[in-house]
């Protein structure tokens, strides 16, 4: 009874069409079913389709990423992209903490002994035209949801890349590259960090960010995004 007058005073919406759900659900039935929510049948570093078992391919075992761990929650396809657009572009942070919770669900484990949760920073001249950084948000929200540090003045974003999803892989990595500096480096030496991007596509970025945060003296890194494309 509780739930159908809340429900009435505060209707809840579905975190990804925004229909009306009943106050238990993120979800409607429509969006639950076509949503791929991940399982571990892709590669860590590439994000290309493995068989049941595998967790890397064989081209990320010859040149393998830093970063230890990598989870992603759904599928970037069709049925999810407007989550992360509405996030991304149109101001939609209604169900930032649902989708917290659904990261930290994804994999409990992945933040066994984290100490600093990093969000993947966007440059400043987006940060003005957006008034924030989608990434921050998620990762405030799981900074909160698991009671773990939350550092923003460390991974910097000091060159404004062109927009990457239409790039190449090979044209990604070099924007990319000398994209990101890390300052205040007191903060994560001998920290095992999570750092927290909405998508990952390549990998690129998890990458270079991470290849920084270990040049400046973290012990370990590991990876979470809301969604990813599969290669």
């Amino acid at each position: 009874m509780l739930g159908k007058i809340l429900n009435i005073i505060f209707p809840k919406t579905c975190a990804n069409c925004e229909c009306t759900v009943p106050h238990y659900l993120d979800l409607c039935s429509t969006c639950k079913n076509g949503i791929d929510f991940l399982h571990n049948n892709y590669c860590i570093g590439c994000g290309c389709r493995l068989p049941d078992g595998l967790s890397i391919c064989g081209k990320c075992i010859v040149a393998p990423p830093k970063f230890t761990k990598l989870e992603s929650v759904f599928l970037y396809n069709q049925y999810s992209k407007n989550m992360i657009l509405n996030l991304k572009f149109f101001d939609n942070t209604l169900h930032v903490k649902t989708y917290g919770r659904w990261m930290y669900n994804k994999n409990p484990d992945l933040f066994n002994n984290v100490t600093t949760i990093i969000p993947v920073p966007i440059h400043k001249k987006r940060l003005r035209q957006r008034k924030y950084n989608q990434a921050t948000l998620l990762a405030k929200a799981l900074s909160k949801y698991c009671n773990i540090s939350l550092e923003i003045s460390v991974l910097k974003r000091i060159v404004d890349t062109a927009p990457q999803h239409s790039l190449s892989s090979q044209m990604r990595e070099k924007n990319i590259t000398k994209a990101f500096i890390v300052k205040n480096q007191h903060l994560i030496t001998n920290k095992t960090i999570l750092l927290v991007d909405d998508v990952i596509t390549t990998g690129i970025t998890a990458r270079t960010c991470t290849n920084k945060l270990i040049e400046a003296g973290a012990k370990e890194v590991r990876v979470i995004t809301l969604a990813r494309t599969l290669q």
